[in-house]
């Protein structure tokens, strides 16, 4: 089965590159989720879409390091409103 224009699932591809899609329902990924198609009727391999890269582990070094530096901050948030806390229940005490 053909989904239709009318049926709102004719769009543009989401990625930039302005392909116009569509999909069928009998056409689907392993997962269950439907495959956007080109006019030809071949699957979208859209050339603006990042795909991981196993060679290139620049990528994941900066989102590591940029996870790291969240935990920091996070960890420095905790450790100053620990210190707020204790300091108010002194005060509490007195």
């Amino acid at each position: 089965m053909i989904i239709k224009e009318e049926d709102n699932n004719i769009m543009f591809c989401r990625n930039g590159c302005e392909t116009n899609l569509h999909f069928e329902t009998s056409i689907r990924s392993e997962s269950g989720k439907l495959i956007p198609l080109e006019d030809d009727g071949s699957p979208h391999n859209c050339p603006n879409r990042r795909r991981y890269d196993p060679g290139n582990e620049n990528g994941i070094e900066k989102k590591i390091e940029k996870m790291d530096k969240n935990l920091l901050k996070i960890m420095l948030d905790v450790q100053f409103i620990r210190m707020n806390l204790e300091g108010q229940k002194t005060l509490d005490q007195t």
